[in-house]
């Protein structure tokens, strides 16, 4: 007979049962306790591997069970900037301040009011209002003869 895994693979299964087995050991019942909201996560609620710590993003490696609706929120508040900001401040420091804006930014970059196509020719970069508009008198020549 094969194994069939409660949570959807023996990963997350593994790590229900160790983070059950810790909660009981701590004296906080049968089930595994949300880092973020601590609360015990029953087997019934849509829960999240949450890495507690430090994010995953700066290099966390210890996880838990915690409360889907937790861990996102989480990540959305506290991570999710955090981690946007070491990136900012990761590019100052290399000079790096926007795309196409370095020390020497690439002529006809996506910056430039110039663009050059793959065939060679060098254009004038269109806005999508100009694209839209010449798109439709390719598709639609009959349009434009009546106006």
């Amino acid at each position: 007979m094969r194994y069939r895994p409660r949570f959807g693979t023996k990963r997350r299964d593994d790590l229900y049962a160790r983070e059950a087995l810790a909660a009981h050991k701590a004296g906080r019942g049968p089930h595994p306790i949300c880092p973020h909201c601590d609360l015990p996560v029953t087997t019934d609620q849509a829960w999240d591997e949450a890495h507690i710590g430090a994010p995953r993003c700066f290099g966390g490696k210890e996880t838990g069970v915690g409360h889907m609706l937790c861990n996102r929120l989480d990540g959305a508040k506290n991570v999710t900037p955090a981690a946007a900001k070491a990136r900012r401040v990761r590019m100052k420091h290399l000079g790096i301040t926007g795309p196409g804006l370095g020390p020497h930014p690439l002529p006809a970059g996506r910056r430039s009011s110039i663009s050059k196509s793959v065939s060679g020719p060098v254009k004038p970069r269109l806005t999508h209002a100009q694209k839209h508009a010449a798109f439709m008198a390719r598709r639609y020549p009959f349009l434009q003869e009546q106006s």
